[in-house]
C-alpha cells in the first residue's frame, strides 16, 4: 500500500526529472557535500573509508557543472567504487552514512558522463540517512517492517521535524537551481550549507 512516504518520494522525483543535466549534476554534488561530514566521522572512528576519493569526485563534478571541464569519469567511478563500504564491512548507519555519501558523488560523476541509466529515484537515498536515525530512535530497528505499524510510521514519517526539514531543503534547493540564470561554485557552495539539514 503506498505511504504518505512513497507519495512523497514521487514528488521529489518528479521535482529532479525537472532539473537540466547541469543542474542535476550540481544538486547531487551539493547532496554528496552535505552528507560528506557523516562520512568523514565513521572513516575517522573507523579508519574504513577513501574521503579523498569522494571529495575528489565531489571537485570534479561540481567543476563540470560550472564550467564543462572534463575529468578522468572512469578513474572515479571505480575509486568511488573502493571508497564505498559493503555491508560486511560496517554496520548501520555507519554503513548507511557513507554509501549514500557515495551513491551522490557517483550520480553527479555520471551525469558528467552522460550515463542516461541514472535514475532520479535515487534522490530518497538523500533522507536515508536521517530514515534510518530515525527509526532506530523511535522503533529500536534499523527497518520499520511491514504491516500496519510499518505502515503507519511511513504515514507519519513526512511529518518528523528532522524528515521535514530534509524534504523541504530538498525542494527549495531545486527551487532554486530552477531559477538560478547559471550555475556557479558559490551556488554549489550554497546549496550544500543548505542541504545540511540531511545529516541527522
Amino acid at each position: 500500500m503506498t505511504t504518505t512516504y512513497d507519495r512523497t518520494i514521487d514528488q521529489l522525483v518528479h521535482e529532479v526529472e525537472r532539473l537540466s543535466v547541469s543542474q542535476k549534476i550540481a544538486l547531487f554534488s551539493s547532496i554528496a557535500g552535505a552528507l560528506l561530514p557523516l562520512y568523514r566521522e565513521v572513516q575517522e572512528r573507523t579508519g574504513i573509508g577513501s574521503l579523498e576519493s569522494i571529495e575528489n569526485a565531489i571537485a570534479a563534478a561540481r567543476t563540470f557543472a560550472v564550467d564543462g571541464s572534463v575529468a578522468d569519469w572512469d578513474g572515479m567511478i571505480e575509486q568511488i567504487a573502493v571508497a564505498t563500504p559493503h555491508g560486511d564491512d560496517l554496520d548501520a548507519p555507519d554503513s548507511t552514512y557513507q554509501q549514500d555519501t557515495a551513491i551522490f558523488a557517483d550520480m553527479a560523476i555520471r551525469y558528467a558522463m552522460g550515463d542516461t541509466t541514472v535514475s532520479a529515484e535515487a534522490i530518497e537515498y538523500a533522507l536515508e540517512p536521517i530514515k534510518t536515525t530515525l527509526c532506530l530512535a523511535q522503533l529500536d530497528r534499523l527497518n520499520p517492517g511491514s504491516g500496519k505499524e510499518a505502515q503507519r510510521w511511513y504515514d507519519e514519517l513526512p511529518s518528523d521535524p528532522k524528515m521535514k526539514a530534509g524534504i523541504e531543503g530538498l525542494q527549495t534547493s531545486m527551487q532554486r537551481l530552477l531559477r538560478a540564470e547559471r550555475i556557479t561554485a558559490v551556488l554549489i557552495d550554497e546549496l550544500s550549507e543548505h542541504l545540511r539539514v540531511l545529516r541527522p
